[in-house]
């Protein structure tokens, strides 16, 4: 499939090439014998004179992962991640471990479950940890399908979230009810297809009423539900997915989205939400 895209590229006489991969091993013996220059992106390659790449870092993201849910109280972490053989899995692994020795936390490898990036994982990964450290607090997931995944497999095990155990890693409006899902979107190309089962009817007839909200203050959903999170003071971190620049420019404009109270109303009354207050004394 690579290689016939490929030709398809050099039949346009393309002058250079952005290249997303899995597999960078594969990739670069696929493009040994182009002379364009070629930018991986995440991905660590061999050095190459007209290959270059763009990373992440990975590293010190995992390390304020861990620096963030040790100070949440959590002391028997588990990390749900990919093949820890790919470079960004590796440093995400490398850099976890290290945040939890920074905060007085050894890391327990009994603890660890590696797949892919997947809600099967997900749930298979939640039920094996579980089963085998029924002690654990709390769940760090390599991605949002597979944090889908292990709250599916809490829930099941009769555990709340977040008060017996915590779990951090759909709502961006791209989904509509009765519209087939958008080309390129999870929903299309994850084999399994788990994601879908949370676009239900119910679900999506939510999401079209805060798009009517998201249109009446001019933005979009995925906008709206990070600036309605950030709008709760008890809330003190928003760790939000983006896997193109486009959605991470998109997510940063929620900082400066000003909700209205009867916006903030009508949010609460699609959703259901009510607010938990206790008062000590």
């Amino acid at each position: 499939m690579h290689f016939q895209r490929w030709q398809k590229l050099k039949a346009k006489m393309v002058d250079g090439i952005i290249y997303v991969s899995s597999n960078p091993a594969t990739s670069e013996k696929l493009l040994e014998n182009i002379t364009v220059p070629v930018v991986f992106m995440d991905r660590k390659i061999k050095k190459r004179e007209n290959m270059g790449s763009v990373l992440i870092d990975n590293f010190s993201a995992m390390k304020d992962v861990a620096a963030y849910i040790a100070g949440k109280g959590c002391r028997q972490p588990a990390y749900i991640t990919a093949d820890i053989s790919i470079s960004p899995s590796k440093e995400r692994y490398e850099g976890f471990v290290e945040g939890l020795e920074e905060n007085g936390i050894s890391f327990n490898k009994r603890m660890h479950y590696a797949g892919t990036f997947s809600v099967e994982t997900g749930q298979i990964g939640a039920m094996t940890l579980l089963q085998r450290n029924p002690e654990i607090d709390c769940i760090v997931c390599g991605n949002d399908l597979m944090a889908i995944g292990a709250v599916s497999v809490c829930e099941k095990l009769g555990k709340k979230i977040p008060e017996d155990i915590k779990i951090m890693e759909l709502l961006t409006g791209k989904y509509k009810k009765g519209q087939p899902y958008p080309e390129g979107s999870r929903a299309t190309h994850q084999a399994d297809k788990q994601i879908n089962n949370l676009l239900t009817d119910e679900n999506l007839a939510i999401v079209d009423e805060l798009s009517k909200v998201a249109d009446d203050l001019g933005t979009n959903v995925a906008i709206l539900s990070l600036a309605w999170i950030l709008k709760h003071p008890e809330i003190s971190c928003v760790i939000a997915g983006a896997s193109k620049p486009s959605q991470l420019e998109n997510n940063l404009k929620a900082v400066d989205l000003e909700i209205p109270d009867d916006a903030m109303e009508r949010i609460e009354k699609i959703l259901g939400f009510q607010r938990f207050e206790r008062h000590v004394g």
